[in-house]
């Protein structure tokens, strides 16, 4: 199977970019991953340090969707979203619209939903490094978080209905279509 870029950039945005967040939070930490993220600027970026950063990043990002399967989907659960009750014996025919559905919409609820765990997980390591962050940025950092949360969501709740039209078992009527 030929790797799309939509596959590639969803892979990215779902592991990598979440767990670069969360490394560079532990930088403040830890000698070895702070000198993984830096560099000084008479020095060249290495190869080596490049493949650490982005292993590390891409390990991290795996764990932070784990929390994020713990947590947040349990959440939006909670909150009202219903995960659609799927017949993958229909997956081969509606495969590449699967696919689709997976790469426009789960992905992103994948990095939303992660990325504010792990943009969490970075303002505690720094208010623990270096002190509170001034009221501003809090209530700057809270919008954020909260703008973050309902966009999974929304993302969340596409991904379900885009499922359910094509893996239901039964045919789904659009929204607003007229009875036939």
């Amino acid at each position: 199977m030929k790797e799309s870029p939509e596959r590639s950039f969803g892979l990215l945005i779902a592991y990598l970019a979440p767990g670069f967040v969360c490394l560079a939070g532990a930088s403040h930490f830890s000698a070895t991953l702070a000198s993984w993220m830096s560099v000084a600027p008479a020095d060249a970026p290495t190869v080596g340090g490049f493949l650490y950063v982005a292993t590390g990043s891409f390990a991290a990002g795996l764990v932070v969707n784990a929390v994020r399967w713990a947590l947040i989907d349990k959440l939006l659960h909670a909150s009202g979203l219903v995960p659609p009750k799927l017949d993958f014996s229909r997956l081969q025919a509606n495969l590449d619209a699967f696919q689709l559905a997976v790469e426009h919409n789960y992905r992103y609820y994948q990095f939303y939903a992660s990325m504010a765990l792990a943009a969490a997980f970075y303002s505690l390591a720094d208010h623990w490094a270096h002190g509170r962050w001034p009221a501003w940025i809090l209530a700057s950092f809270a919008m954020l978080e909260i703008v973050m949360l309902v966009t999974s969501r929304d993302c969340l709740k596409r991904y379900y209905d885009r499922t359910r039209q094509m893996l239901s078992g039964k045919d789904v009527a659009a929204p607003n279509a007229a009875p036939g």
